[in-house]
């Protein structure tokens, strides 16, 4: 046998022709199928496929697109395996691009490592929520009723997520819970607490609510408080920031005082105050004079 040429370098990094086989094996077919552009289009336009989007969502919608436009005497998995490609974008179609070869034999196995890959396990601690400020009860019911739905193998027990909805209830929507509940929610099997909400919001929802009202009346004191606060920050800010005018004294050239408060003046004005020739405190050799005292002329003249 001859020896098998070694290939030269240049050989070694020239890109390889063959096309990298796809991780999907598709299922044969017992009669000729192709996919419709229709279909095509509907999967490109109306599933955005993108990271981040919600996959579950993802696939329910891919079904009832796929569903609508199966042809006859096809499978939902002989569909379904050639069609997902098409529903992915971005991040999600890189993916199943880099997905090891012919590791995706049936429609099963694709929708779970698509689950596993996109929809981890961690993210069902999310299901905890609130109900947000000024949000009805039949508002955070539904929310909540979605969210459940979008978590298909969280594996949490009904008795914890009726637990997590009544803890993530406001203090008004738990107050009136508990007293329709007749004191309290904990004292209500599981099935009884839900159908008790359930009945709840659906009032809440035919009758309206008036904590709404009240919100909003909230919510404009709130927004007006908050204008007056902004105002007053942008008066206290405006004066902070505003240069003091310094004057100078114009007696002494200083500045700190006013022309009647500078000290040389004041000083002067005391020096003349205490220019008393009669005074006591001035120079007492005048007072002692006798040529200069009054009462001394008069006797004379006496």
């Amino acid at each position: 046998m001859g020896e098998v040429r070694e290939k030269t370098l240049r050989e070694l990094v020239e890109p390889d022709e063959d096309q990298r086989p796809l991780c999907i094996v598709m299922p044969p077919t017992t009669q000729p199928f192709e996919l419709k552009p229709g279909l095509i289009h509907l999967l490109a336009i109306f599933i955005k496929g993108s990271y981040g989007e919600d996959p579950h969502k993802h696939l329910k919608d891919f079904h009832m697109v796929c569903d609508s436009m199966r042809p006859h005497g096809i499978l939902e998995e002989q569909l379904n395996l050639r069609a997902f490609p098409f529903s992915l974008m971005d991040v999600a179609k890189r993916w199943l691009y880099y997905l090891e070869a012919s590791s995706i034999t049936t429609w099963g196995s694709q929708k779970k490592k698509f689950l596993e890959k996109f929809f981890p396990a961690s993210r069902a601690s999310n299901i905890r929520i609130r109900q947000a400020f000024g949000e009805s009860l039949s508002e955070y019911w539904e929310r909540f009723k979605e969210l459940c739905a979008s978590f298909p193998h969280h594996h949490i027990f009904d008795p914890s997520l009726i637990q997590y909805f009544y803890s993530g209830l406001l203090s008004f929507d738990r107050i009136t819970v508990d007293a329709a509940a007749g004191g309290a929610l904990v004292n209500k099997t599981p099935t009884e607490a839900r159908e008790l909400i359930s009945r709840m919001a659906e009032n809440s929802q035919s009758f309206g609510n008036r904590a709404s009202e009240l919100d909003d009346s909230l919510t404009k004191e709130v927004s007006e408080l908050k204008s007056q606060m902004l105002n007053m920050t942008t008066l206290l800010t405006s004066f902070v920031h505003t240069p003091l005018k310094v004057t100078k004294c114009g007696v002494c050239g200083l500045v700190g005082h006013l022309n009647d408060k500078c000290p040389e003046l004041i000083e002067d004005v005391n020096i003349v105050r205490r220019y008393d020739p009669h005074g006591n405190t001035y120079n007492s050799g005048w007072r002692d004079n006798p040529n200069l005292r009054w009462g001394n002329d008069n006797q004379k003249h006496a």
